[in-house]
């Protein structure tokens, strides 16, 4: 399931970002997972030193993926 997948992230973030990023990119499989995309526009918006570059336009777009599902925080 998409949602347990974006939860595994935000339990794994801290500890093992390598692991979490995997799964949240599993979640975002599923087109319909608003969370996912709004977590990768997070992810994108302030990039990870040495793991995520910042990148305010693949921010934008997984924000706006996540608008059009109607998730509350991309609103």
């Amino acid at each position: 399931l998409p949602a347990a997948m974006v939860e595994m992230y935000r339990i794994l973030r801290e500890s093992d970002f390598d692991r979490a990023f995997d799964w949240l990119k599993k979640a975002a499989l599923d087109v319909t997972c608003a969370e996912a995309f709004y977590e990768l526009g997070l992810l994108y918006e302030t990039g990870i030193p040495g793991k995520v570059k910042a990148d305010a336009k693949l921010a934008r777009a997984q924000f706006e993926t996540a608008s059009r599902l109607n998730q509350k925080g991309a609103l």
